[in-house]
């Protein structure tokens, strides 16, 4: 399944943990954000937590 799949699929999952860990600020950035990913691709998703 492709990582942009992944993400809309998990998106209210991410969503809820953010919130349970105060983490504001959450992005996707590199190739999965650009549209091309690779199997081997992963996901950082930078966030700041206060």
């Amino acid at each position: 399944m492709p990582l942009q799949n992944l993400l809309t699929q998990k998106r209210e999952e991410i969503i809820s943990l953010a919130a349970k860990y105060d983490a504001v600020n959450v992005r996707i950035f590199g190739s999965v954000a650009r549209g091309d990913d690779r199997p081997d691709s992963d996901i950082r998703p930078p966030a700041k937590v206060e």
